[in-house]
């Protein structure tokens, strides 16, 4: 998960990251993501 907050802080968008970080889709990461972080990766975009 650190790949992609990573890529979110830098203005990567949630299936950019996805991608780059090696997920199947932009959904597969954010179930993983709200699972660990607790927040979507939308809402840690935003800050």
């Amino acid at each position: 998960m650190m790949l992609v907050k990573r890529l979110l802080r830098a203005g990567m968008t949630s299936a950019e990251a996805a991608a780059q970080a090696g997920f199947a889709d932009q959904s597969h990461m954010g179930r993983h993501f709200r699972a660990i972080v607790g927040i979507t990766p939308a809402a840690f975009a935003k800050g």
